[in-house]
């Protein structure tokens, strides 16, 4: 039996009625490690139809309970933030450290790129964006039914009064069952891995154009997990939630459902 499985992963900015960024984990949200950047993550689904569900049931979960606090979503997909905001929230994040994102291309380290804001010489700031995770998982499992040799045992001796306590010993005596066992294997390998992602750089990804250099939306991030890999390279943004959700999902089962046994 084969099951697959897609989630979707999405990170938001928060607005205060001023238009300032908050923090989220301010006001009850779930963060990201850079904790600038709203986090929120809906169950996977085996069918486009239970996917887009969970996706919008959580969505609008987050929106409402931000707008009842009085804080609105920013869906621009990216912000500009001064080098002293900036500043606070480096601060703010302490000990917490941003994961180095994993690139199938060799030439991309994260580490090694920039999103700085510079204007006339001088950085003024940084870029944050927002992103829209893609969580992939494939199983296949079958079951395998063998015969187990039960052995039998006959009492000796009951001892003790108050509390009797039976004494047994085995015979050469046995039964036969019939179990099922049970196993389990993931499909994603990383060779899937590297398919999948490449197919999302050429397939989806450049539909969804910023208009802004962004390091954390450049092809190929990805991230292994214990139940398979998430793509990481989409934005988070108006256009992906006017139009793109369905495209995403859709493409996302279609490669699930390419893969050979």
């Amino acid at each position: 039996m084969i099951t697959n499985k897609v989630g979707l992963e999405f990170e938001f900015l928060l607005r205060d009625k001023d238009g300032n960024l908050v923090f989220p984990e301010d006001f009850g949200f779930e963060c990201d490690e850079f904790i600038i950047l709203g986090e929120a993550r809906a169950e996977a689904g085996t069918t486009p139809e239970e996917t887009l569900a969970n996706f919008f049931n959580t969505y609008y979960s987050v929106k409402w309970k931000a707008e009842a606090k009085g804080l609105t979503l920013d869906l621009t997909g990216y912000a500009e933030v001064p080098n002293d905001f900036n500043a606070e929230i480096m601060r703010r994040m302490r000990l917490k450290e941003i994961s180095q994102s994993k690139n199938i291309y060799e030439d991309v380290d994260i580490l090694k790129m920039d999103d700085s804001v510079i204007k006339k010489g001088k950085v003024v700031g940084k870029y944050i964006s927002t992103g829209l995770h893609v969580h992939f998982s494939s199983t296949l499992t079958k079951y395998l039914s063998c015969s187990v040799e039960i052995p039998v045992y006959e009492r000796v001796v009951s001892m003790g009064v108050a509390i009797p306590i039976d004494i047994y010993t085995k015979t050469d005596k046995s039964t036969m069952s019939e179990e099922s066992i049970e196993n389990t294997v993931s499909r994603i390998t990383m060779p899937v891995v590297r398919e999948f992602t490449k197919n999302f750089d050429n397939s989806i990804l450049p539909k969804h154009k910023l208009g802004v250099d962004l390091k954390f939306r450049t092809p190929g991030f990805y991230e292994a997990k214990h139940y398979g890999f998430e793509y990481r390279s989409l934005p988070f943004y108006e256009g992906m939630l006017a139009e793109g959700m369905e495209e995403v999902v859709l493409f996302s089962f279609s490669l699930l459902d390419s893969l050979k046994i």
